[in-house]
């Protein structure tokens, strides 16, 4: 163990000397003896000792007390005093410089070394409370949530870290928002202050505080208070840190409103499988009515009428699979600025002659994996909504522009990846819209328009977008107008470009065999009651076990199976792959109200394979079969 080092201040020789000697023989190490203050200064700067015992009165200019405050000051080191007086006045000067002892002379070998050791304990105590401290305070200060220790009396802050004293909360708000109920000032016992309720309870408590920001912002802090009690276990300070929760309550608002969108979703994609059965038998006999009756036949305008009426329900039915995620897409590669201009004729003609079109397109737009058509509807939907706004005239913007969102734009909206995104924007300077009709602009059937409005435009439009993969967002100021942000992934590949292919007419005439499964028999005999008239030999049957029966029946082959997708005990994919293999070369297309991505979960994953969605109508399906059989 390393013996302690100590430094005599004593302008006796006498008593120096006989000091040094007592020091030594109990085990200390002397470094020196000084009689004056300005020399033991020097020599403690020099020497570094652990302990100097300081007489109080010296030679010169400076005594004991005031070299003892130097000492303290420059170098730390702790002093006891060496004195034969116990004047009052002395000691009060002496208590300034915080001694670690006093030695009264004269004293005997055992007070000597007990108050130097008492003064060495109570220095390497110090020392590591200190330590303690300055560690604390660095955790303290690391933080990047402001801290706070609040006395419980005045209310005042009694520590706080640097983040206190920046960013958008001060001390003052803080305490304020600690010392008040949210919202409400403090006012005797019908409001009782929080830091009174954690005195009195003795229990933490957490609340939020809304606060606006520099930029006059608002923001949402949630603060925490702990107590801290005193020996006899009375609260007399609070610990309290603040968190910034304002992009955690909004990521939770748009988990909510996702949920609850998915939840719409999948009604509607129910309710749209069911209805498009129905409609495949009205859509497909009012068209074969049609082609049956003579021209001048009066039933002809009710079937008409019929015919439109179904048309018009399917494009609801369409509208709802479209916002539930559900319809089958054509994905391509498309130039989203070619798509923009070739649409921008048909939209001066929806928008009218009171309303300016402007568009703004980057030309090094990035391409996009997507359905044109469906893209297109989307600009359609959100260009007659921005008409509806603006029914005394004004401007619809369209832009185009590449977007970089990154990891802390995704942080704070939910569902999105971070990447590159192409961006469509559609601005108007119409009425703007409140901030409660833009919590349900994109739900169905929600609509401000009255009976002028379906309630599907919007919610078709997010449907569309979120199938894509991408996101849309509303920003919107009342008497100042809307801006819809449609965010798309981006492509890099430039294959594939989507192009208007020339439109051919073809012959639906047939003598192939098609066998045609669906447990719906509506939708059966719609199907037999159009390819027979064509000439095709067509087969029909209800279910998987029925298909294979009818098809080993058949000794001149098949040459196409047209079946469901979801069917009771054998799903359309198994019995496509049973007759596979007995029949290589057979062609298949497959049909289903229910959507790509149902069809994907049983089993259709292959792009090269037809499917065609419900609701049928005879030209769409005669087509489509005479087109597969022709493919070589």
């Amino acid at each position: 163990m390393e013996k302690i080092k100590i430094l005599i201040v004593e302008d006796e020789a006498i008593i120096a000397r006989d000091l040094q000697k007592r020091l030594e023989n109990q085990g200390y190490i002397v470094t020196s003896a000084s009689a004056t203050g300005e020399d033991a200064i020097r020599r403690a700067g020099t020497e570094s000792p652990d302990l100097v015992l300081m007489d109080i009165v010296l030679l010169g200019d400076m005594d004991g007390i005031d070299a003892a405050g130097q000492i303290r000051a420059l170098y730390d080191i702790p002093v006891v005093y060496l004195t034969a007086y116990a004047d009052e006045g002395i000691l009060e000067r002496a208590k300034v410089t915080e001694p670690f002892g006093y030695i009264l002379k004269p004293f005997d070998d055992r007070e000597l070394r007990s108050v130097i050791e008492m003064a060495l304990y109570k220095c390497s105590s110090e020392k590591k409370l200190k330590q303690s401290n300055e560690f604390l305070n660095n955790v303290i200060e690391a933080l990047s949530l402001p801290f706070y220790v609040i006395n419980v009396d005045d209310y005042t802050v009694a520590m706080a870290n640097s983040a206190a004293n920046f960013g958008t909360l001060t001390k003052e708000s803080t305490c304020h928002a600690l010392t008040h109920h949210a919202d409400s000032p403090c006012s005797g016992e019908e409001h009782p202050c929080t830091i009174r309720q954690i005195r009195e309870t003795g229990k933490p408590v957490i609340l939020e505080h809304n606060h606006y920001d520099n930029e006059g912002k608002a923001r949402t802090y949630q603060i925490h208070g702990y107590p801290i009690r005193n020996k006899e276990g009375e609260v007399v300070q609070v610990i309290e840190y603040t968190l910034d929760i304002t992009d955690k309550r909004l990521l939770e608002t748009q988990l909510l409103q996702a949920q609850k969108m998915e939840s719409v979703g999948r009604l509607a994609g129910g309710v749209a499988h069911d209805f498009n059965n129905l409609l495949s038998a009205i859509l497909g006999y009012s068209e074969l009515l049609l082609t049956e009756l003579p021209e001048d036949a009066p039933a002809r305008r009710d079937v008409g009428i019929i015919s439109d009426a179904g048309n018009k329900a399917a494009t609801l039915v369409r509208q709802l699979l479209a916002f539930s995620r559900k319809q089958v897409l054509e994905m391509k590669t498309v130039k989203i600025n070619d798509l923009v201009e070739n649409i921008a004729k048909m939209l001066r003609v929806v928008l009218g002659e009171d309303l300016i079109l402007e568009l703004n397109l980057n030309p090094a737009i990035r391409n996009v994996k997507a359905d044109a058509g469906q893209i297109e509807q989307v600009l359609m939907n959100l260009a007659v909504n921005a008409r509806d706004a603006m029914p005394c005239g004004g401007r619809l913007t369209v832009e185009t522009e590449n977007i970089e969102l990154d990891e802390d734009y995704a942080r704070t909206h939910a569902n999105v990846k971070p990447g590159m995104y192409v961006m469509l924007a559609v601005t108007d300077t119409g009425a703007g819209m409140s901030r409660a009709v833009q919590e349900k602009i994109f739900e169905p059937f929600y609509t401000t328009k009255g009976s002028r409005g379906t309630g599907l435009g919007l919610s078709t439009v997010y449907g569309i977008v979120n199938q894509h993969g991408g996101n849309i967002y509303v920003y919107s100021e009342e008497g100042i107008g809307t801006t819809f942000k449609v965010y798309l992934p981006a492509t890099v590949s430039a294959d594939d470009v989507v192009a208007e292919a020339a439109k051919k007419t073809i012959d639906l005439r047939g003598k192939e065999t098609v066998l045609v499964v669906d447990d719906e028999a509506s939708i059966r005999r719609l199907i037999i009651d159009t390819l027979t008239p064509l000439g095709y030999n067509a087969i029909e049957a209800s279910c998987g076990e029925e298909a294979l029966q009818r098809s080993a029946m058949t000794k001149n082959g098949i040459d196409l199976l047209l079946t469901d997708v979801i069917m009771p005990d054998m799903n359309g994919h198994e019995l496509a792959v049973r007759m596979k293999q007995m029949r290589p070369g057979m062609k298949i297309i497959f049909m289903s109200g229910y959507t790509d991505e149902t069809i994907g979960s049983h089993g259709i994953i292959d792009p090269n394979i037809k499917f065609l969605q419900k609701p049928l109508t005879p030209k769409k399906f005669a087509t489509s079969i005479r087109e597969t059989l022709d493919e070589a």
